[in-house]
């Protein structure tokens, strides 16, 4: 079962799958789980035939975050895992729910309307992974980095949006070019990391250490290789 988890995050969201190998053995099953919910969820703008039948995907992955709220078994791989991480680090399931009425907008072509939209929409669907995450790794220090996961979330979701604005070619906000985004990705990125995070939570950060990759070539993916030896450099660092 963890394997096909891994396995969806690895094909689907490949940057958040390397960093997370990072990831002490004690947490990497729910901190990857956790991710590969996530990739489940953007995935189905790329897959649904039309908007509708996407709707119709994430209401049924509404429905499976109710049933794990009861305790109902579940028979998807990533619903049977995340059930289990939602019971042992005790995860609130609205942050979920949020980010997937959040992602309600990728089915459709309407460019988000300004800037500040755009970052709550990836407050909410980016930086609360890191903040979750962090409530993973420990529940008791997690509430002090909220803030900074903030940021950090932002800078990793515009640097993505730079990356590859072709596919996120919706999230650019009308008025914003890939330049302008830029900069606000590097602003928001130093804001990060005018904040010292603590060492054992900076799994949770780590990929956000690939913002600079992303950023360095607007409309280039790096290689899984070369985000391999990034995150690397960023874990022996300590800092992302």
């Amino acid at each position: 079962m963890a394997d096909e988890v891994t396995g969806i995050l690895r094909q689907w969201d490949r940057p958040r799958y390397l960093a997370m190998l990072f990831a002490p053995d004690g947490k990497r099953s729910a901190l990857m789980t956790l991710h590969a919910f996530s990739a489940e969820v953007c995935r189905i703008p790329l897959v649904a035939s039309d908007p509708q039948v996407g709707l119709i995907r994430l209401q049924w992955w509404r429905d499976t975050l109710e049933t794990i709220g009861k305790g109902e078994a579940q028979v998807h791989p990533v619903a049977i895992a995340l059930a289990e991480a939602i019971s042992l680090h005790h995860l609130p399931v609205k942050p979920l729910l949020d980010l997937m009425d959040a992602h309600e907008h990728d089915l459709y072509a309407d460019p988000i309307p300004d800037v500040v939209s755009l970052e709550e929409y990836l407050g909410t669907t980016s930086s609360v992974l890191i903040q979750l995450s962090a409530l993973i790794l420990d529940p008791a220090s997690a509430p002090g980095v909220a803030e900074t996961a903030g940021c950090a979330g932002v800078a990793y979701g515009l640097a993505q949006i730079v990356s590859d604005p072709k596919r996120h070619a919706n999230l650019v906000p009308v008025g914003e070019s890939l330049t302008s985004l830029t900069e606000r990705a590097h602003k928001r990125l130093a804001e990060a990391r005018a904040v010292q995070v603590p060492l054992h939570l900076l799994p949770a950060f780590l990929h956000v250490s690939l913002a600079e990759l992303f950023l360095a070539k607007p409309g280039n993916t790096p290689s899984p290789w070369r985000m391999q030896w990034h995150l690397w450099r960023a874990a022996r660092r300590e800092a992302f």
